[in-house]
């Protein structure tokens, strides 16, 4: 095996990060950084234990409309 090639990390202004909550839930929130200042945004997104095929599904939507939110924050920024 060989060295890995150097990648190229973009940093974003904008990322969605999770926190652990006390009934097994993950509260999602935005984490905003410009101008040197950290704002955090929380979402009110919650993504649930996945025991079974209905929970990834309710979790892969709530985590595509964080995302969306992500996408309008960092255009909103530019």
């Amino acid at each position: 095996m060989g060295r890995k090639k150097n990648e190229i990390n973009l940093k974003e202004p904008v990322r969605i990060r999770e926190k652990n909550l006390k009934d097994g839930n993950r509260s999602l929130y935005l984490d905003i950084y410009l101008n040197g200042a950290r704002k955090k945004e929380v979402l009110k997104l919650y993504l649930v234990p996945e025991v079974n095929a209905a929970a990834r599904l309710q979790n892969k939507n709530t985590w595509q409309l964080a995302e969306q939110i992500k996408a309008q924050r960092i255009l909103d920024i530019q």
